[in-house]
């Protein structure tokens, strides 16, 4: 990856780093579920855990708080689903 900018005919390199790869991630928690409607469901999950295995088990975050947070909906597309 590169990221240049030309200016009067000149070309100013302000970014190169080459990047390739596989990552791979350790990550752990707890999510509930409740069905609102015979299709749509809401879910609360929070991952307590997160670390790069690639980094040696170090948090894949940077940042001062622990974890993580998803709220949602799932919408089911199949109609066979029982209540």
């Amino acid at each position: 990856m590169q990221k240049t900018t030309r200016r009067d005919e000149v070309t100013t390199v302000t970014y190169d780093e080459k990047a390739s790869g596989f990552n791979a991630y350790l990550t752990g928690g707890f999510g509930i579920g409740y069905p609102i409607t015979k299709s749509l469901d809401a879910y609360f999950n929070y991952y307590m855990i997160s670390r790069s295995i690639n980094d040696g088990l170090r948090r894949k975050d940077k940042y001062p708080y622990p974890g993580s947070l998803a709220i949602g909906l799932n919408y089911n597309l199949s109609l066979k689903r029982e209540k």
